[in-house]
């Protein structure tokens, strides 16, 4: 048991990793400055609230079974705003918000989204209402 929930934390590792690299690997080549774009904040931010989410989800999920999906878009919400409190504001110094500073956001939030939405669908069809 121990073993499929230590699996999840192991490919979101692995999956967010690959993607850091590959970004920053797409980034050297297209001469964007990730640093400057703040992708580490980024990827540790997105990665921590997964696996607080995940942790969540493991405690919580017999005891709050029928509230997972609003648990699910709260941490959805949590990441936007903590999106608009660290990230945005360094991104909106110049008053201007390019797209590969949205892209530096976006896409690890859509990573870990599409995984948090395999991980909990998952976790519902495995449930017994």
């Amino acid at each position: 048991m121990l073993t499929k929930k230590l699996v999840k934390y192991v490919v979101l590792f692995i999956l967010l990793f690959t993607t850091y690299k590959l970004q920053l690997f797409l980034s050297k080549i297209y001469l964007i400055d990730a640093i400057k774009n703040i992708i580490t904040i980024s990827y540790l931010l997105n990665s921590s609230l997964v696996v607080l989410f995940f942790v969540f989800i493991d405690l919580f999920t017999h005891k709050f079974k029928n509230q997972i999906g609003f648990v699910f878009i709260g941490f959805s919400f949590l990441k936007f705003v903590l999106f608009f409190v660290f990230i945005y504001p360094t991104y909106n110094q110049d008053g201007n918000l390019s797209k590969q500073e949205m892209i530096t956001f976006f896409i690890p939030y859509c990573v870990c989204l599409v995984y948090e939405s395999i991980i909990v669908s998952k976790t519902l069809n495995n449930l017994k209402f």
